[in-house]
């Protein structure tokens, strides 16, 4: 931790603990008593720190606490690029406090600030999320489960609806022969795991239709959504909950907080346009180029097909 009193040149720096958020708040407080000696003035504390692991429960922490506290994206950060990078936690720290600095004086473009969500906000989200970890954890086991059967000329079998129906001891290789005893087991295995993600994947979609959006207008949007031919309940879950719960001032903002925003190039007498900046949510984005895709396969001669 660094810190930048009044009327001292240089800061102080501080190795506190990671999760000490009572060792962290007493040397704020320490801090502020000896500024307030030495200036005469009760003085407010802003800090800030990168969105990372801890994620935002140190934010509400010490904002509970009547700290003004800033979560910035890493990435927005502004560094060197002359050479290999230097990186150390002091020089990071350095870096951070020039920036809040900076920040402090009125210019808004030295970093990203992360906006905080409320618990509630929080953990609706979990939902889609972990959804979205399952959905991907059971592709990897049906391509376990096809690959050995490929590999022995057996085809034609859709894992994904008809694993429970397969029977191992009746397969015949693309030779004749019976499948070795081995493959039956690795794929009997594959197929126990295959099993218990679809039972997760059923429960994660109850707990994901059943839970309510924290604010009720957004709940409102989530179920005005479903009504909308090609939109399913997982696309209106991560729309209403990832994306109605942030406050947008003009399309641009949108655009930059899903990626879509245009990434041009234009210096002396080059110009061209590198496509989508691709920044932001990576899963709401392709979540709305599914749903695009979607409304002109179930809507072609809808208005906004055309």
């Amino acid at each position: 931790m660094a810190i930048q009193s009044p009327g001292r040149p240089q800061p102080s720096i501080y190795r506190i603990k990671g999760g000490d958020a009572a060792g962290l708040m007493a040397q704020l407080l320490i801090a502020r008593d000896r500024c307030t000696k030495a200036t005469g003035e009760v003085l407010s504390i802003t800090l800030c720190y990168e969105i990372g692991c801890d994620a935002f429960w140190l934010a509400r922490f010490l904002m509970a606490r009547g700290v003004e506290c800033l979560v910035v994206d890493p990435a927005s950060l502004k560094v060197d690029r002359r050479g290999r990078r230097a990186k150390t936690d002091r020089i990071d720290v350095g870096m951070l406090l020039r920036a809040l600095m900076a920040w402090l004086r009125g210019d808004r473009h030295v970093w990203s600030n992360v906006r905080v969500p409320s618990v509630d906000e929080e953990d609706v989200r979990r939902s889609h999320r972990e959804r979205g970890r399952l959905i991907h954890e059971r592709s990897s086991h049906i391509n376990r489960i096809k690959g050995p059967l490929f590999a022995q000329g057996i085809r034609d079998i859709n894992i994904k609806t008809q694993y429970r129906k397969l029977k191992l001891e009746e397969l015949v290789t693309g030779d004749g022969r019976p499948s070795p005893s081995r493959l039956k087991a690795e794929i009997a295995r594959e197929i126990s795991r295959l099993a218990v993600l679809q039972e997760q994947i059923a429960a994660i979609n109850r707990e994901r239709d059943e839970a309510p959006t924290p604010c009720k207008a957004k709940e409102k949007k989530r179920v005005l959504l479903t009504q909308l031919k090609s939109i399913g309940p997982a696309i209106s879950a991560v729309m209403s909950r990832a994306v109605y719960y942030r406050q947008f001032d003009n399309r641009r903002q949108v655009a930059s907080f899903l990626g879509l925003a245009t990434s041009p190039y234009d210096s002396g007498d080059m110009e061209r346009s590198q496509g989508i900046s691709r920044t932001g949510r990576g899963q709401v984005r392709a979540l709305m180029i599914q749903a695009a895709w979607l409304w002109i396969k179930h809507q072609p001669k809808s208005t906004l097909t055309r």
